[in-house]
């Protein structure tokens, strides 16, 4: 072998030397060297080069002259030459080849990848001669499969949740990873290397809220949020997260919004803009040794959500086509996964506006109950509370969720709680009024079944869990129905802890049918109510211990105890949840007058006699006090006829002043419009007249016939 050439294609050389090979090893070494795209590479024991053929010349440093007889690693310039001197010294005492490793060599102008093999050469006696190694330049197959791994990557890190920060945050961490950690593989001697060194996002700002998002052309007036950022402190330094700038129209962030188009920019001490405008995150970036900018735009269907924008520092190579290609498709799914987020940020709002505007701003005042809220607002649009003020000085209390997300969700709950409000004024005991609030949900959950298939909601089943607790101050009573909803939490006056085993109806709306039962506990004055969603207390045994821990604390107030359970649960994993503390309280004893009455004809009289003197008691004025005398007359006197005996009347001085009578009577009164030649059936006319509002509610075998009247706010009544 000795023939030298140096042609166009590459180098193919030999030298004189004892180095043979015969049989199989020889047509090996003539098979490689007829590859024209496999460089080769023959070495003594030494690692001398002994025969060559390099197709890529570029990457050989010394002349068709020198290469021969020369150490392998003078050859070429390989990121790590002292491993590659010791992988080839190994396989020449092992005889364990090296197979396809990943090696860097320096050309002129960049770093290639090339896939090397190694194997020990051996003459016919099986003596060991030397090694042979082969080299294939796969700088462009490593770099399509990077690409591809990092698209793949953003496909699955980026839109993992439906929050736009979170979104934009996943997009800068997914492209500043490194390249092996992709794929796996690493390219020996060479620096990890990624596809951008700083990444960021800019959105539009109302788009950060939800809002809908400019069509292009953008106007030059329109804000960008900085929302997410990776890989510089000191541009975070000039440009924190959740500021906002309006891009100068002649500087590349202005064109990108200009034309749509993507722009790859060479960052020297005076780039394509002018210094004077360049505003300070650009000079920082400089500073930090960034050269190659691109700034990729998000867009979709037309619409602009924002920009990403991705430096390369250092000495890499700068971004090319291949580059901007990818970006595009790594901004085409990240568009569309904010997108999504914000469609879905907007109807969270949505919802939550209708939410907030259906539940009360603030506890209503009520007679015997102190109340506080705890309302921690998020994805979930679908739960409730309420304080029902009710006759009798009696409050009902209210806790409801409806299952699912959205505006759907804040709707159904919009329903069922005018529901609960409607029937609560009818003044149904609490497991009929859970039977008949169910009975609304199933109704609602028919109408949803009947959607068309293709709507989304027909395939979602409408469910909902609620809470009712019915409190009588006069009986010192709770009665509580639950459907499929957390049981209460009562703390006694002395700061025990209770949680009353109360039967648990099926789901509201659900398929299962079963009675709803209902528990009554006798309920002290100093007791607290603790009714919550079951999202608040679910996952989380701090929230509890904090809860259990404030409400032993008697006499404290409610407030400070339920702002101590939020801050018992960690900000980024607060459930959307409501709590409401309900303390008991007893009702004015100078402001309730009871009469016992006996079903004789006198009942009427003595009845209107009492009632005038304890009206005047209060200072009631002339006009109400007339208009409860009519009102007793009639009660009294409709009880005593066509109720049973005893009969009992009292009176309730609040914000309202009401008149009850009870009867031991089973038969429920009817408002009829008597004709003018009849000699009766005008008492709950009367009654209905000269009230603003009047009932019936049964309880123990009888029934009691309430009317109420406001009264001016110069009257005796409590504040």
């Amino acid at each position: 072998m000795g023939s030298q050439s140096n042609e166009d294609t590459g180098l193919i050389l030999d030298a004189d030397s004892h180095f043979s090979i015969g049989g199989v090893g020889a047509a090996l070494i003539e098979g490689l060297l007829s590859q024209p795209l496999v460089d080769l590479l023959v070495m003594d024991t030494q690692l001398r080069i002994v025969q060559a053929e390099l197709h890529v010349p570029r990457v050989v440093k010394l002349s068709a002259e020198d290469i021969v007889g020369c150490f392998f690693t003078d050859a070429m310039e390989y990121s790590d030459p002292d491993a590659e001197v010791a992988v080839s010294r190994a396989v020449l005492a092992s005889g364990t080849p090296a197979l396809d490793r990943l090696v860097g060599i320096h050309s002129a102008d960049s770093l290639e990848v090339h896939s090397t093999s190694i194997f020990r050469l051996e003459d016919p006696q099986g003596n060991v001669i030397g090694l042979a190694r082969t080299t294939t330049d796969v700088t462009a197959r490593e770099k399509a499969r990077n690409r591809l791994a990092l698209l793949s990557s953003v496909r699955q890190r980026v839109g993992r949740t439906l929050d736009i920060t979170a979104t934009c945050q996943e997009l800068v961490d997914t492209v500043t990873v490194r390249f092996p950690d992709l794929t796996g593989t690493v390219v020996a001697g060479a620096e990890p290397t990624r596809f951008t060194d700083i990444a960021g996002v800019e959105i539009v700002d109302g788009v950060v809220s939800g809002g809908d998002p400019p069509l292009a052309p953008v106007d030059p007036e329109v804000t960008l949020r900085h929302v997410a950022s990776v890989g510089c402190d000191e541009l975070l330094a000039t440009y924190p997260l959740g500021d906002t700038r309006a891009p100068a129209s002649d500087t590349p962030y202005g064109l990108v919004f200009s034309d749509l188009e993507p722009r790859i920019t060479t960052l020297t001490p005076d780039a394509l803009w002018d210094p004077e405008i360049r505003d300070p995150s650009t000079q920082a970036l400089i500073a930090t040794g960034a050269q190659s900018m691109m700034l990729v735009p998000l867009t979709v269907h037309g619409a602009v959500l924002g920009m990403a924008y991705f430096y390369r520092c250092g000495d890499p190579e700068p971004y090319d086509d291949e580059d901007r290609a990818t970006a595009c498709e790594i901004a085409a799914h990240a568009a569309l996964c904010l997108d999504n987020a914000r469609r879905y940020t907007s109807e969270r709002l949505v919802a939550a506006t209708m939410q907030r505007r259906a539940l009360p701003r603030r506890p209503p005042p009520q007679p015997a109950v102190e109340s506080a809220y705890l309302n921690l607002p998020g994805r979930r649009a679908g739960y409730w509370f309420d304080t029902i003020d009710l006759p009798g000085a009696r409050t009902a209390l209210v806790v409801g969720d409806v299952m699912g997300e959205g505006i759907e969700a804040a709707m159904v709950m919009g329903q069922l709680r005018t529901v609960v409000h409607t029937l609560a004024a009818l003044d149904l005991d609490p497991d009929e009024l859970m039977h008949r609030l169910d009975a609304t949900a199933t109704a609602l959950a028919q109408e949803r079944a009947a959607l068309p298939p293709a709507d989304p909601l027909h395939r979602e089943a409408l469910t909902a869990s609620c809470l009712y607790a019915l409190f009588d101050p006069f009986a010192g009573t709770c009665t509580i129905c639950r459907a499929d909803h957390p049981g209460p939490i009562i703390a006694g006056p002395d700061g025990s802890i209770e949680t009353p085993d109360i039967p648990e109806g099926p789901p509201l709306g659900s398929v299962e049918k079963r009675p709803f039962g209902s528990c009554t506990f006798e309920i002290p004055e100093g007791t607290v109510l603790a009714l919550h969603t079951g999202s608040l207390l679910a996952d989380d045994q701090t929230a509890w211990e904090v809860l259990s821990a404030e409400l032993s604390r008697p006499g404290r107030p409610l407030q400070e105890q339920a702002d101590a359970v939020v801050r018992a649960i960690p900000e980024d994993t607060r459930p959307s949840a409501a709590l409401l503390l309900a303390r008991a309280c007893s009702f004015p004893a100078d402001h309730v007058a009871t009469w016992e009455l006996t079903g004789s004809d006198q009942a009427a009289s003595i009845a209107r006699e009492a009632a005038v003197q304890r009206l005047a008691d209060w200072g009631i004025g002339q006009e109400t006090a007339f208009a409860t005398e009519l009102v007793v007359s009639e009660l009294v006197t409709n009880a005593v006829r066509h109720g049973a005996p005893p009969v009992r009347l009292r009176l309730i001085l609040d914000r309202n002043l009401t008149c009850e009578v009870r009867d031991h009577g089973s038969a429920a009164p009817h408002l009829r419009h008597a004709g003018p030649s009849d000699e009766s059936g005008r008492g709950l006319y009367i009654v209905s007249q000269l009230t603003d509002r009047w009932g019936v509610r049964f309880a123990d075998g009888g029934k009691v016939i309430w009317a109420e009247q406001t009264l001016p706010v110069s009257a005796g009544s409590p504040r």
